[in-house]
């Protein structure tokens, strides 16, 4: 893996579901892909989806009102 982004996209198409930045960063550091706090996952998430938009290979799928910090992520298949 070379960047965070990388190992968030290894996890989702892993698992095939949106999970939460809590979840990523715990799995990602339980695979000794990359260790990274919740609070990073969702600020380099949130990121690129802001700078690349629709290219950006993640989307944000849902947010629980109410609840800090209950974002899901997913990795937006893309067919050729």
């Amino acid at each position: 893996m070379d960047t965070l982004l990388d190992a968030c996209r290894f996890v989702l198409e892993d698992q095939g579901e949106a999970q939460s930045s809590y979840w990523l960063a715990s799995i990602m550091d339980e695979m000794k892909l990359w260790k990274a706090s919740e609070s990073q996952v969702r600020r380099v998430i949130d990121s690129d989806i802001k700078k690349s938009g629709e290219s950006s290979p993640f989307v944000k799928v849902t947010s629980v009102p109410g609840q800090k910090n209950c974002t899901k992520f997913a990795r937006m298949l893309r067919w050729q």
